[in-house]
């Protein structure tokens, strides 16, 4: 529909650019497990490429048509233009820049008017979106990159949930010979930072299914060859050891199931001596965290 040539043009910038934020974020993840490596930056890393990348994906999707893929564009440009708002209130800018604001939203949303999308308004008569209610950034992960439960994981850590710090990158470590004194009747394991093998493979792994996605979308909803960038993803999951579940995932968004079972860690890898059970040990319970470092 020539209609919506400009909002398709639009929506195409817009995920290249969170492509473009997307790669930023996984070389800075790159950077974080090289010597000297940060434990818990890699962990904030892959969470913050996460996010763009699946919200590209969305926009992206060669499965929906034009009309959806314009609304999932309004969405997120309110969504951002709802954040400045917000930023303009809490830093107590001039009345005047909130109203230019304001004024842009009122101007998105005649757009969608224009191109016969009804306004979204709740019971009290407030604006819930542009084109349609946004997600949250979970459940685009969720829809997209099939990878909530990991996505979880790493807000955790985002956020400063100090459980979930010392279980992703601490490790018990002998108690070292200091004057350190320690009240007999307390039961205190020391920790200190560790760098896991199976939990940079399994870093890697997401980072790679996320970055695949949105571009193998791009690639194949504009009708580009496909084989080049097909080869390139290969030989990255062939350094992954990954199997074929996984590249079927990564690059279609589709779950490739076997007999009546899901994806898991246990499929994901071919040689990678990467424990099933790693999502469940990410969270096995810890006593008490003295740092000795």
């Amino acid at each position: 529909d020539s209609r919506y040539r400009e909002s398709l043009e639009s929506a195409r910038s817009t995920a290249v650019m969170l492509i473009e934020s997307g790669g930023e974020h996984m070389m800075a993840f790159v950077k974080t497990i090289s010597e000297p490596a940060l434990p818990i930056a890699c962990w904030t890393c892959i969470r913050s490429m996460m996010e763009p990348c699946a919200r590209a994906a969305w926009l992206l999707d060669p499965a929906i048509g034009a009309d959806l893929r314009v609304r999932r564009a309004f969405a997120i440009e309110f969504d951002g233009l709802a954040q400045d708002l917000r930023f303009a209130r809490a830093m107590q800018q001039p009345v005047q820049v909130q109203e230019d604001i304001k004024s842009r939203i009122e101007e998105v949303e005649r757009e969608a008017v224009q191109l016969d999308f009804r306004k979204l308004r709740d019971k009290r008569n407030r604006r819930t979106g542009i084109g349609l209610s946004m997600p949250t950034a979970t459940e685009i992960v969720k829809e997209v990159l099939h990878e909530e439960g990991a996505y979880r994981i790493f807000s955790a850590v985002n956020h400063g949930q100090a459980g979930a710090i010392l279980r992703l990158s601490y490790a018990a470590a002998p108690f070292p010979n200091s004057a350190v004194q320690i009240d007999p009747a307390t039961t205190t394991t020391p920790f200190r930072k560790h760098v896991d093998p199976d939990h940079m493979a399994f870093l890697g792994l997401i980072a790679a299914k996320a970055f695949a996605r949105p571009l193998w979308y791009e690639s194949t909803y504009f009708g580009w060859d496909c084989e080049p960038l097909r080869t390139l993803f290969e030989a990255a999951f062939d350094r992954l050891q990954a199997s074929p579940v996984v590249r079927f995932l990564a690059l279609t968004g589709r779950i490739l199931r076997r007999g009546r079972g899901k994806l898991n860690l246990s499929m994901a890898f071919r040689g990678l001596p990467v424990n099933p059970g790693l999502a469940v040990e990410m969270w096995a319970p810890r006593t008490r965290v003295l740092n000795d470092e």
